[in-house]
């Protein structure tokens, strides 16, 4: 993690600050335990985070979200979907939402995991990176055997709005006045805008028909939890979609592909029938999405050192 974004995070959840006597009243749901031990967990952009440890021995992971209209319905949902297919996923014990004079705030309670963050351990020698990672892609795998009804962000049902990837393209491509507008602000040429959006376009055309299934959608070595030389959990489900599931692997690549190789991904990935010529022709295409939708977020959030490498590779991959 590099110094920006590590300040970029901690500026993020200074602001993130619930009310103690709101967060220890929804821990005393779970349970009464004395607390042994507590620290905030500052690591994802999106939720203020709690670790507790009981006298009971019970350890939990607090997530509180602000402004999210949907809550942790949808997550609560894939979890329980995941784990009929053997995906390894937290024990949710509280789920509920709470007025506050901000509005309301959702809070999740899970049983937390044993192990450490995948991101955490890239020190680990390079065979055992190459296992962990093929096992992260037969996890993604199983993952991938849910059907939503529908494609797009979930509900709490398992339900998105869009009926089709024809129609959940037509939501991001119609976007580009806005990545129009962005480009101008940054400096950057609007022909290279205006060529991803026809790039993206022409490979979901000729992809068809795309597989689509459930995605994690932030499947990082930031929410896999290893022990011993194995992958004990799959954490965070909060962006949970119906999309493309080649998109798992062009967001893979586009991340972590210079440290974990996106083939020792697909080398544990039990469907290899995934790996057709629509993945090869979508592949590149949704990994340039992801550099745009990266570099709109951090536009967006202010995180400057971000939206300055994510235009850079923006303008190095459509170069190409």
């Amino acid at each position: 993690m590099s110094d920006d974004y590590r300040r970029h995070l901690d500026a993020l959840h200074a602001r993130l600050t619930t009310p103690d006597e709101i967060v220890l009243a929804a821990l005393a749901e779970v349970s009464r335990a004395p607390i042994e031990h507590r620290r905030r967990i500052a690591e994802g952009e999106a939720n203020e985070v709690h670790g507790f440890r009981l006298a009971d021995g019970l350890e939990v992971i607090m997530r509180i979200a602000r402004k999210n209209a949907r809550g942790f319905a949808a997550e609560l949902w894939a979890i329980e979907a995941c784990r009929e297919e053997g995906v390894p996923v937290p024990e949710v014990l509280l789920v509920k939402q709470v007025e506050t004079g901000d509005g309301p705030i959702d809070i999740c309670i899970q049983r937390r995991i044993e192990g450490e963050l995948l991101s955490d351990r890239l020190d680990l020698p390079r065979e055992t990176l190459h296992a962990l990672t093929a096992e992260a892609g037969d996890i993604l795998s199983r993952v991938h055997r849910v059907r939503t009804k529908g494609l797009g962000y979930l509900n709490g049902a398992g339900e998105g709005p869009f009926a089709s990837v024809g129609g959940l393209m037509a939501d991001f491509f119609g976007q580009a006045p806005a990545y129009l507008a962005l480009a101008a602000e940054h400096d950057i040429d609007p022909e290279l805008i205006r060529r991803a959006f026809a790039l993206i376009a022409s490979a979901v055309d000729e992809a068809e028909p795309v597989r689509v299934s459930l995605i994690h959608n932030d499947f990082y070595p930031k929410h896999l939890l290893v022990r011993d030389g194995r992958v004990t959990g799959l954490i965070d489900f909060g962006e949970v979609s119906g999309e493309p599931s080649v998109t798992e692997f062009a967001k893979w690549d586009y991340l972590m592909g210079d440290v974990l190789p996106v083939a020792w991904l697909r080398e544990g990935y039990a469907d290899k029938s995934l790996f057709d010529a629509g993945y090869e022709r979508l592949f590149p295409a949704l990994r340039l999405m992801m550099g745009l939708c990266l570099f709109s977020w951090y536009a967006g959030e202010g995180f400057a050192a971000g939206a300055a490498e994510a235009k850079s590779r923006l303008i190095h991959d459509l170069g190409r």
